[in-house]
């Protein structure tokens, strides 16, 4: 459920932070896909759980290259799950701009 992974998200996140406190982390949103088309509510939901989360963090960047969407852009994808070489370049902008 996206309530159970953004749990073990929140778990991971703080006992790294145990370990080592001046880590930071940069979380790229979970993507759409067509061969999940019945999760995608699921997604946007824990894409949301985990935005909450971070949003008073400053060790922990999220990326969100899917806005909190369902639409699916096709000129982003090469199949049904991967993206296609616009998309990655795409994708590869966000990463560098957080």
């Amino acid at each position: 459920t996206p309530e159970t992974f953004a749990a073990n998200f929140k778990n991971y996140i703080e006992s790294y932070r145990n370990y080592d406190e001046n880590v930071k982390f940069y979380w790229i949103t979970i993507n759409p896909n067509m061969m999940f088309l019945d999760k995608q509510e699921m997604y946007v939901e824990a894409n949301r759980l985990v935005k909450e989360y971070a949003k008073d963090k400053d060790y922990l960047t999220v990326i969100d290259f899917y806005s909190d969407t369902t639409e699916i852009d096709q000129t982003k994808l090469a199949d049904s799950l991967h993206l296609s070489k616009l998309g990655y370049a795409e994708w590869t902008k966000a990463i560098l701009g957080a």
